[in-house]
Parts: structure tokens; sequence; C-alpha cells
């Protein structure tokens, strides 16, 4: 399952999978210098990954099942995509 996440744009996107967990560590999303999210809980909190450090600050997000936010991918993004593989037994 893939969801694009265009450079420069921002975006409302969710996971296309309903889970609730870390937005990179359990849910995938592939965090790049700079990329921004905006998370709303009665106002919004942001997110910002931090390259260098390989993390998101001042913390990772926990998304909820079904819930969405605003995503800005940086300029010169590589990794336009957010990708879930599952196998089905």
């Amino acid at each position: 399952m893939t969801n694009t996440l265009p450079v420069g744009t921002k975006v409302i996107r969710d996971s296309i999978v309903p889970q609730a967990g870390l937005i990179t560590t359990a849910l995938g999303l592939p965090g790049e210098d700079g990329d921004e999210l905006f998370q709303f809980a009665g106002g919004f909190t942001a997110y910002v990954y931090d390259g260098l450090g390989g993390a998101w600050t001042p913390n990772e997000p926990t998304m909820k099942v079904g819930e969405s936010f605003f995503y800005l991918k940086a300029p010169g993004g590589t990794q336009p995509l957010w990708i879930r593989n599952f196998t089905v037994q």
C-alpha cells in the first residue's frame, strides 16, 4: 500500500492501514531532514524530522487509529512514497 508524499506541498495523510503507533518506528513513515508533521489535538503540534539525528523533534509523534495529519515534505526530499508491505496468511 502506497501513500504519496509530494515534495514541497502540505498534504493531509493517514496510515492506509488502521493501526496506531509511532509514526516512523511502527508505521514506517520515511522522515527526511526538514520534513514537518502537524498533528491536531485541541490545537496543532508541530514535529520536524532531524536527518542528522535521525529522529523527530520534539519527539516521535504517536498516531491513533484513523487519525490524519498534515505533512510537508521538505524541498529536496528523495523519498516521496510512504510504502506499507503486508503478508496475508
